[in-house]
């Protein structure tokens, strides 16, 4: 059978949604004691939500990674994009550092749901030549931890005496209206993976080696 290309389209989709994580971490850095001073509490205790974000991607990416090959990829994809862009809409909103640091660890384990099966996604889609899908998908998702600072730097400057919540507000919608339309994106252009090639006891083997 003849190899037939992804689009560009279809690589620039799967780039952007693993983009969404260097995004999430390295915007709001710069804006950290501002985040501080609206949430009423210290650095230490806002710089601790860049070690509970990663944490919890990790948790997410050990337990999604077996659940992909048990439910299908896009099912997974969608439920990681919808949980990110809930956990964005609350993060707008919080008022105290403790519900933050919980939406932020929420928006990091629905975050892993929909990064982790794109690499299976690039070999169903490039068979033999996943190494090239591979490369065009990182190569553009590399774009993200270039920009994402850059465009946290000028976002300060725009904002009054509410600065840091200010900040946090319009940093998260930044998140939000992309993860919306990734939503709609895959549901349509997408490929459906065939679930159930494992069992339950089998996706979740390996994860139990990890534990036990």
């Amino acid at each position: 059978m003849k190899f037939v290309s992804p689009s560009l389209w279809q690589v620039m989709l799967l780039a952007a949604v693993i983009a969404i994580t260097p995004l999430a971490i390295d915007m709001y850095l710069p804006a950290l004691p501002l985040m501080a001073s609206a949430l009423a509490t210290t650095n230490a205790l806002v710089q601790q939500s860049l070690s509970i974000y990663l944490a919890a991607y990790a948790l997410g990416m050990l337990l999604f990674g077996p659940l992909a090959d048990m439910l299908g990829r896009r099912p997974l994809a969608l439920f990681g994009l919808t949980g990110f862009l809930v956990a964005s809409l609350a993060l707008s909103l919080v008022s105290s550092i403790e519900g933050f640091l919980l939406w932020r660890a929420l928006q990091a384990f629905c975050g892993a749901a929909a990064t982790v099966v794109i690499p299976g996604i690039v070999r169903h889609l490039y068979q033999q030549h996943t190494a090239k899908g591979m490369s065009y998908v990182s190569m553009i998702m590399m774009l993200a931890p270039l920009i994402a600072p850059a465009i946290g730097r000028c976002m300060p400057p725009l904002c009054c005496c509410c600065a840091g919540t200010f900040y946090q507000r319009l940093s998260n919608k930044v998140a939000i209206a992309p993860g919306r339309h990734f939503s709609v994106a895959i549901s349509r252009c997408l490929p459906t993976a065939q679930p159930g090639l494992l069992s339950p006891y089998q996706c979740l083997r390996p994860l139990a080696s990890l534990l036990f």
